[in-house]
């Protein structure tokens, strides 16, 4: 079951980090060729657009834009007790409905391409219970934890401790065809 908002955050998160980082400095060296026809982070933009439309029926206040974020940051990590490592990492964060949205991945890389890892979470600012969280790690299914609005993931749990602008993120996730999980250890800063 994937509600409105649950797949409007996530889309959000990580297409949001797409747009930002890419306006921090790309290195593409086709400028000609991608303003002649949409670039992945324009027709990811539209998809942004259209689902955080779509979550505004279910009660969000239309999603978060690019503008939004802010990115820099810093993180580390580890999936299944081995480093969870992302070249040339950034991380980005906003803030909706007293929500933190944060993604992290590649700033060089579209979150699309194959073998590239990234996490989009959900934080509620006043309680720190993380409400979803998906992780791709690049070489297989992506691992999900939901738990919003009285529904819950089948597997898996997460833990969010924050201190100013750093989240140490804990828990258990699993890929959505199956209930078994995978440990994890983030530790995310905000910019």
């Amino acid at each position: 079951m994937k509600t409105p908002i649950v797949k409007t955050a996530t889309m959000t998160a990580a297409f949001a980090l797409v747009l930002g980082l890419s306006a921090c400095g790309g290195n593409s060296s086709n400028d000609a060729e991608q303003s002649a026809s949409p670039s992945a982070e324009e027709q990811a933009a539209t998809t942004v657009e259209s689902e955080a439309d779509a979550g505004a029926d279910a009660g969000t206040d239309g999603g978060l834009s690019a503008d939004d974020f802010e990115v820099g940051g810093d993180f580390s990590g580890t999936l299944n007790g081995e480093p969870f490592e992302i070249e040339n990492v950034g991380v980005a964060c906003g803030e909706q409905d007293g929500n933190t949205v944060i993604g992290v991945g590649p700033l060089d890389a579209a979150l699309t391409d194959p073998g590239v890892r990234s996490i989009s979470l959900v934080v509620d600012g006043a309680t720190s219970e993380v409400s979803l969280i998906t992780i791709i790690p690049g070489d297989g299914e992506s691992l999900n934890y939901t738990n919003i609005g009285g529904y819950s993931s089948d597997a898996g749990s997460v833990q969010a401790e924050i201190d100013g602008s750093t989240y140490t993120v804990t828990g258990e996730a699993a890929p959505s065809s199956s209930t078994d999980t995978q440990p994890f250890e983030f530790t995310i800063t905000c910019p």
